[in-house]
């Protein structure tokens, strides 16, 4: 397991590889490798700056990326782009802003097929969320 925080990019391609494999394969096969591909390097390059990111990488012992987690603490304002606004919509901006600004949030989680069903998914969960700082207390309310 190897932690990564901005310093991510220094393997960026073979992380990019394996989202690629992980990302075009059944369920989501409609989707193109080579849009995939650069979808997924613009936005690394972009999330990697974000405050609080980090990710967590299974390497094998012959240096294969078998799955990997990546994720950053939420800012505010919450979000509006792809599903934020939606969460938002089903919380409730008072929620939002107690239960999730300020949290560690999972932005996606892979592993490649010849790994699934070993618990490496887990494992790199497990990993990313025991060390997260949970979100602050909102005003008034006790720990």
């Amino acid at each position: 397991m190897r932690y990564f925080g901005p310093d991510i990019l220094t393997v960026a391609d073979e992380l990019t590889e394996a989202y690629v494999e992980i990302f075009t394969a059944p369920p989501w096969e409609h989707r193109d490798p080579e849009a995939t591909r650069a979808a997924f390097g613009e936005r690394l390059r972009t999330d990697a700056r974000r405050p609080g990111f980090r990710a967590i990488l299974a390497i094998s012992d012959d240096g294969k990326l078998g799955g990997f987690v990546r994720g950053w603490t939420t800012e505010a304002p919450f979000r509006t782009d792809r599903v934020y606004g939606k969460v938002t919509r089903r919380l409730g901006a008072d929620r939002v802003n107690e239960f999730l600004v300020g949290a560690f949030e999972i932005d996606e989680l892979g592993v490649r097929p010849n790994a699934r069903g070993s618990g490496l998914g887990r494992r790199r969960l497990y990993a990313a969320t025991a060390t997260a700082t949970p979100p602050r207390p909102a005003a008034g309310r006790g720990c």
